[in-house]
């Protein structure tokens, strides 16, 4: 989920917007590779997950 959460941001920002597989392939491993940024990235999914389950989950979401 983190990984989705990453990668609308940097298609948002046209970071990952090529045909070639080279970008795709460098934002990808940036990705992976860098720690810290998959921690913030899991942070963000369980900060956004736990907001809604604060709001209120009745009969389901």
């Amino acid at each position: 989920m983190a990984w989705v959460f990453a990668y609308v941001v940097k298609a948002m920002r046209g970071s990952i917007l090529s045909s070639d597989r080279h970008v795709t392939e460098s934002a990808f491993s940036a990705l992976i590779s860098d720690p810290l940024q998959s921690l913030l990235w899991q942070w963000d999914v369980l900060a956004f997950i736990g907001g809604i389950l604060l709001l209120g989950v009745t009969k389901g979401i």
